[in-house]
């Protein structure tokens, strides 16, 4: 006779059909807390200028930069040059800045525009290169005119020019662009002005190249947002895990997957959320010959949470080696961040489960593990009301008493779901 067993999770009702409309253009902030930036910008030398800039007699007119109707083309240098002309090169970053703290943006907004608001006169590109244009110079020439043609976008029209250039030229070096940028200013061809805003996007090419482009997040994010149903903000989302991260969390999502993955992908979360947030779980045993029930077994609610943190963590591995995931940024807190975008896990939520790996690292100690607990949530927990707050007492009180970090066991190979099923590969900042 062969037991069979189930799990059954008992579920409230979670709706994914969402409300929220905005337009294509539209690039206020919506969903996010204390911007990253806000900490850098904090030291002396920055609040100067940016005292400057609130005295400045076009502040008023800030908000009208960051403003376009729904059949108007955002370009990225457009609203560089805008900010350029009002406030000057030197004020044109913490004018940025200043509308993120309004809400006239949000952090992604600012990843893609401030690269190109670097004040040149603290760091001008050089290039080894010092070739002569014998040939073509009036093509190159006339390619560089049409840059500025009224009603085209410089970004694009810059990006067209360095394919073709780098076409053309071989054994170019990653700053080539600024030695044509040079020629042309020598040639009279473009004015030291427009040289100054061609010099921002010479500065490594590549990156310039790969960038998320401005239009394309706005358009995905008007998507996105339709599965919400409110709108929130939270502060974690902004927060990056190493100062090293060059972008955030959303700029990092929406440049890397497209509309169905952020789809499909986010329902990994909303399925763990709902069986960690379940009214109660439960394994129930079968006979396979008369099919009656036998045995149930409930879980506790740290239990419940290391199964439904199991479940995920094996769900992500058997993604992972699929041929379209490989190369993907499965982590945890990027696929937390998917479901927030799309409204699948509430901000409340999102603060909860974003502590989790810290709290489950084996490579920290039990104190460590204790005091990231009472950092995060004051331990004290009883004063969180709902399901979050009782779950995350017990996982306070689990912490205190496991002795998981002991256990040193090594990692199963992917299918070998014969372990331990709830002290087992819980580690979700392992994937």
């Amino acid at each position: 006779m062969r037991a069979l067993f189930f799990i059954f999770f008992s579920i409230g009702t979670f709706s994914t059909f969402g409300s929220v409309r905005i337009s294509d253009t539209d690039m206020r902030n919506f969903l996010e807390g204390e911007s990253f930036y806000e900490k850098k910008y904090s030291k002396s030398k920055h609040v100067k200028k940016i005292n400057r800039l609130r005295k400045h007699k076009n502040y008023g007119s800030l908000r009208n930069h960051f403003q376009f109707k729904s059949n108007e083309k955002v370009c990225e240098t457009d609203i560089i040059q805008s900010l350029r002309k009002d406030f000057g090169e030197d004020l044109v970053e913490y004018s940025l800045l200043e509308a993120r703290r309004k809400d006239m943006v949000d952090d992604v907004v600012l990843d893609i525009l401030l690269p190109l608001s670097r004040n040149l006169s603290e760091s001008r590109p050089e290039s080894s290169m010092t070739f002569q244009i014998k040939k073509g110079s009036e093509v190159i020439s006339q390619k560089y005119r049409d840059l500025f043609k009224p009603g085209t976008c410089l970004f694009d029209n810059y990006i067209g020019l360095a394919e073709f250039l780098n076409r053309q030229v071989a054994d170019t070096d990653e700053n080539f662009m600024s030695w044509f940028n040079q020629w042309a200013r020598r040639k009279r061809v473009i004015s030291n002005e427009q040289y100054s805003l061609l010099n921002t996007m010479a500065v490594d090419f590549g990156k310039t190249q790969n960038r998320l482009r401005l239009r394309k997040y706005l358009s995905k994010r008007k998507i996105v947002l339709r599965k919400r149903k409110t709108l929130e903000r939270s502060d974690e989302i902004t927060q990056r895990e190493s100062k090293k991260k060059e972008y955030g969390k959303r700029y990092r999502l929406y440049k890397s997957f497209s509309l169905s993955e952020i789809d499909f992908l986010s329902n990994y979360m909303l399925d763990m959320n709902r069986r960690i947030l379940g009214d109660k779980a439960e394994i129930i045993f079968y006979s396979s010959e008369d099919v009656q029930e036998k045995e149930v077994i409930s879980l506790g609610p740290t239990e419940q949470m290391r199964l439904a943190m199991k479940i995920y963590t094996r769900d992500i591995k058997i993604l992972s080696k699929k041929e379209l995931y490989r190369t993907k940024d499965l982590s945890f807190r990027t696929m937390l961040a998917l479901a927030y975008e799309q409204g699948k896990v509430n901000v409340e939520d999102l603060e909860y489960l974003y502590g989790i790996p810290s709290m489950w690292d084996r490579k920290k100690s039990l104190s460590e593990k204790i005091a990231n607990v009472v950092n995060r949530y004051g331990f004290v927990v009883p004063i969180f009301t709902g399901p979050v707050g009782t779950y995350i007492y017990f996982l306070g009180l689990s912490i205190m008493n496991t002795t998981i970090e002991r256990k040193k066991e090594k990692e199963n190979s992917l299918g070998d779901f014969e372990q331990d099923l709830f002290y087992g590969n819980c580690n979700l900042e392992a994937l």
